[in-house]
């Protein structure tokens, strides 16, 4: 019985774990694009960042050269003090949402006891070849899958490892240096420095991804498996070069790296009439603090974006971030981004204004296929700070793929933003003229535009109208050559298809704003109402996106606990019972208080969901009252009950046979196990009858009987009986 009871256990683990493969299946293809990450610091409110600054130089520069005796004082006019300061440039951006600090941690100029040439590259790639310029500098080369040396351009290209250990190497000796300080560094008070500013002292200039470029970076952990995967490693790596470091017990994580003379090179005077340094690479470098990446091409002289965004061209003062980048961020306030509902006339104020409404946005029905929409804003370089280096005032026109944004320098999908850098841009601001992308000033200010007249084009002899851009005809590709030589300059996809919108009559108003008339094809208008919850391109943060079939319906997205409100059903959750807007507009539904809403005016747009610790169902109502379930974000694992009776028909057709196909073995196991132990228990009686027969009743209890003593007792008894045989004869006879 104890057997049997074995083997039904080992069967019964066995149906367990196949039931439990299938829920882990089943939770794996309905989770995959489920979320709770939020995007960005900035989006729920107000965020501090306390940045520490160190100066330092090497063991062969010229102090008084590097460093001037006013240098610390017009640096922190620049990052701090000046109305052109970093910190206002942050403020205004923001609206208000990102504030910076900055604090000097050494008196003096830190004196890295090495000479500079230790952190310089030690080859120069010539005619596809690497010749050694530095003997003590570190390896820069990079390496194919062959590990064979090559161009950084190769796709996939990994570079030696050495540059890394050599830059972390010379910061946390930097980081060594520093005694107590008596500030805080840790704004969020999560044991992390918030950031780290290097100034180095040098005479020398560098090359674009060096050490001593201007560059953020982090100081990486110990993870072997990663390294190896992002660099060439050609020997095995030391968990001790990677120790943390710690300042005032917080550790070191982030840091940008700026030169003395690089920073110095422009002097402005401020509205103070202050002599103070250009802003404008400190503003680049530190928003990418934010997550912002950079929206120039890694390769190639292209500008998609240039003048138009502080992270596609940098200026002696900053320009200010595209909308859609500060719309990414979190810094902008309600309304700021308004849809286009239909064709008509438009006005926008500069974004540097005190206007509320920032930006146009334009979603056509063809969105879910290309992923592309289009924004439109004012720009003025009448301001103070931002704006003021731009070439012109007017209008830009940029579309937007953020797909695009997320693809790495191998050419697949990343979930790092990556700006333009690699592959099809994410930003494109459209030039009149021509589809080029020009990298000069003066070339920008094709994409500004304000109505200013017919514009020649360069050697060509060919005009442009720069109060029109698009071209209604959507057989045309990009630039098509109209009557008297004018250039029409079509809105197209990436895929390089016209989207045939048009915007016309650019003109400038008397109260510093730019009315303009938008036209496209009414059957383009978004004609569906559709809600879903997905993940964003990152592949961490939660979305909500709605098409609207009104394009001036107003749109309230609600989260609430979805416990009791949803169900498990074929692979996900679905809703249990219906809900109506006055139901969420009460605060509490079924029972279960609502704990985000978000209202729209827009056919198309998104919501960025907070970050939700409990499953959380997403609705979204429409103007006409309409709800519609949009989806789960973090749901829980389903219980048994809920997946046994939540599956699919044919996954429960599946289980039951296994349990059917289990119990039929179990029962035949069963009836193996019955029919042996009755044959045993027969044979048994079989042989207690013979030995009774021999020995008697109790033969069991003869001690000293052995095997070989019934052995020879069976034989002795088989000569009696054979004796017996033969005496019976005679006797007979």
């Amino acid at each position: 019985m104890k057997k049997f009871f074995t083997i039904l256990s080992l069967i019964t683990a066995l149906f367990a774990f196949t039931l439990t493969q299938n829920v882990a299946l089943a939770k794996s293809v309905c989770y995959k694009n489920l979320s709770t990450d939020s995007l960005s610091d900035g989006a729920n409110g107000q965020k501090i960042k306390n940045y520490g600054v160190i100066t330092v130089t090497f063991l062969d520069q010229d102090l008084e050269k590097v460093f001037p005796s006013d240098y610390v004082n017009t640096l922190f006019k620049t990052l701090q003090t000046s109305p052109q300061s970093v910190k206002n440039y942050f403020s205004e951006s923001s609206s208000g949402k990102y504030l910076t600090d900055f604090t000097l941690l050494n008196q003096t100029p830190i004196v890295i006891d090495e000479e500079q040439n230790r952190y310089m590259p030690k080859y120069s790639f010539v005619n596809d070849e690497y010749l050694s310029v530095n003997e003590f500098g570190y390896d820069n080369r990079y390496f194919d899958e062959n590990d064979l040396p090559c161009s950084s351009e190769n796709l996939g290209a990994k570079r030696h490892i050495d540059r890394l250990l050599r830059e972390q190497s010379l910061i946390k000796k930097i980081i060594g240096k520093i005694n107590d300080v008596d500030v805080n560094l840790d704004g969020d008070n999560n044991g992390v420095i918030d950031g780290l500013i290097f100034i180095f002292g040098t005479e020398s200039d560098a090359e674009w991804n060096e050490v001593l470029w201007e560059h953020r970076s982090n100081l990486p952990v110990f993870n072997e498996e990663k390294l190896k995967s992002d660099y060439y490693v050609p020997e095995e790596l030391s968990a001790l070069d990677f120790l943390p470091a710690y300042i005032n017990g917080k550790a070191a994580d982030n840091y940008t790296v700026f030169r003395s003379l690089k920073v110095s090179k422009t002097l402005l005077k401020d509205q103070n009439q202050d002599i103070i340094f250009s802003c404008g690479i400190f503003c680049h470098e530190l928003m990418h603090d934010t997550g912002v990446a950079d929206y120039y091409p890694y390769s190639g002289d292209a500008q998609p974006v240039g003048e138009l965004d502080i992270m596609g061209e940098i200026g002696i003062l900053p320009s200010m971030p595209l909308t859609y980048t500060r719309e990414r961020l979190g810094w902008l306030n309600d309304g700021a981004i308004i849809p286009a509902e239909k064709s008509g006339n438009y006005a926008l104020y500069p974004v540097t204004s005190d206007k509320t409404v920032k930006a146009i946005k334009l979603v056509l029905n063809d969105y879910r296929d290309k992923g592309e929409y289009f924004m439109i804003e004012a720009r003025t370089n009448s301001g103070s700070l931002s704006d003021v280096g731009l070439s012109s005032s007017g209008i830009i026109v940029y579309r937007v793929n953020e797909r695009c944004g997320y693809i790495g320098a191998d050419g697949n999908p990343s979930t790092l933003n990556l700006g333009n850098m690699y592959g099809d841009n994410e930003v494109f601001v459209y030039r009149l003229g021509d589809d080029k992308l020009y990298s000069n000033k003066e070339k920008s200010s094709y994409a500004i535009l304000n109505g200013s007249g017919k514009i020649k084009l360069d050697g060509s002899g060919k005009y442009v109208d720069a109060s029109t851009v698009g071209n209604p005809d959507k057989s045309a590709y990009k630039t098509v050559i109209g009557q008297n030589d004018l250039v029409l300059t079509s809105l197209y996809y990436t895929d390089e298809t016209n989207s045939g919108v048009v915007i016309s009559n650019i003109t400038e108003t008397k109260d510093g704003g730019f009315s303009f008339n938008l036209n496209f094809d009414d059957s383009d208008a978004v004609s569906e109402k559709f809600a879903s919850v997905d993940k964003y391109y990152d592949d961490k943060t939660s979305v909500v996106n709605w098409f609207g079939e009104k394009r001036n319906e107003t749109v309230t997205v609600y989260a609430v606990s979805g416990e009791g409100i949803t169900k498990y059903k074929n692979g996900s959750y679905v809703l249990n019972k219906k809900v109506t807007k006055d139901d969420f507009e009460s605060g509490s539904v079924l029972g279960n208080p609502v704990i985000y809403k978000s209202q729209n005016t827009a056919s198309y747009c998104r919501a960025f969901l907070p970050k939700l610790d409990t499953m959380t169902a997403v609705f979204v109502a429409f103007s006409d009252g309409n709800v519609i379930y949009a989806g789960t974000v973090n749901p829980r694992n389903p219980t048994f009950k809920e997946y046994l009776f939540g599956t699919p028909k044919w996954l429960s057709l599946i289980i039951g046979i296994i349990a059917l196909t289990a119990v039929l073995i179990v029962v035949a196991v069963y009836l193996i196990i019955k029919r042996a132990r009755k044959d045993a228990e027969v044979s048994q009686i079989d042989d207690n009858a013979e030995y009774t027969a021999i020995y008697g009743e109790n033969y069991w209890m003869r001690e000293e009987d052995t095997e070989a003593d019934i052995e020879t007792d069976t034989e002795q008894a088989d000569f009696d009986d054979s004796n017996t045989e033969v005496d019976t004869e005679a006797d007979v006879e």
